[in-house]
């Protein structure tokens, strides 16, 4: 698995994320290349087209043609697809939800013309779909979200990949740096919970404990050594993702309106 993308400066101008001075937070897309057909999971924001097409090329451009998965059909993620396509040219995109005048989907249904196929998924909550001739990867529904939007999990590389969950991360603009492992990283819970409702305002007025259950759901009898969020820092080792698993359902229930 290889992580392509860049950083941006938490100055006030990302709607996601709290504006905290000095802090940057990175943006990634991933590349899985142990497949029958290589997977680009998402493709990253225009402002870092360069490096992510550069990257995709040097990746791609000699591998069987990629299936494209978007984790959500918003900008953060679709905003490189077609300048990818141009160097290492895709076999397929697979993105899910239906047309909503919130998001992008209308933008990337209407790339149909320029890939050969195009896969529309409506999962329950629960279901998991394998993704196109992979049988080590699954597509599936995610405890919290805002518009239409899946997650990944590749049981090869034990990485869960949580789009803009676990997204809570940022390093310091003097310091960046894409990889969190070892047990001694910390946990500012108060940061942390600025992150989240800036993302996921409505949290802020939801009985989350569902969205823990489900969370809980997930993560149960998968293997997880990786945690790899489209925003923020991959989290790297078992003991690391079991700690922010634990981490995230103690913000979640801390934001949310807990009901009997």
């Amino acid at each position: 698995m290889y992580r392509l993308g860049g950083f941006v400066p938490l100055d006030g101008r990302v709607s996601w994320a709290p504006h905290l001075p000095g802090r940057a937070q990175p943006i990634n897309s991933y590349v899985i290349l142990d497949n029958p057909r290589p997977i680009l999971i998402d493709s990253g924001m225009a402002v870092h087209r360069s490096s992510v097409v550069r990257g995709a090329e040097l990746l791609l451009g000699d591998q069987p043609a990629a299936t494209a998965f978007l984790t959500r059909a918003e900008l953060d993620c679709a905003g490189n697809v077609r300048d990818i396509h141009r160097v290492a040219p895709l076999a397929g995109l697979i993105t899910g939800g239906t047309a909503n005048p919130f998001d992008q989907f209308d933008i990337v249904a209407g790339w149909a013309d320029v890939f050969n196929h195009r896969q529309v998924l409506a999962q329950a909550p629960g279901e998991v779909t394998k993704m196109g001739d992979s049988q080590s990867v699954e597509i599936l529904p995610p405890p919290v979200r805002v518009l239409a939007t899946y997650w990944v999990y590749d049981d090869r590389a034990r990485t869960l990949f949580t789009s803009d969950f676990f997204g809570y991360t940022d390093v310091s603009e003097c310091d960046p740096c894409v990889v969190l492992d070892g047990t001694t990283s910390s946990l500012d819970e108060e940061t942390a919970r600025r992150h989240l409702l800036a993302k996921f305002g409505w949290l802020a007025l939801a009985d989350t404990t569902p969205l823990v259950d489900s969370l809980r759901t997930v993560v149960r009898g998968r293997e997880i050594e990786v945690l790899a969020p489209t925003h923020g820092c991959v989290l790297r080792g078992a003991e690391m993702v079991q700690r922010h698993v634990e981490f995230a359902i103690r913000l979640l229930r801390s934001v949310g309106v807990q009901h009997a």
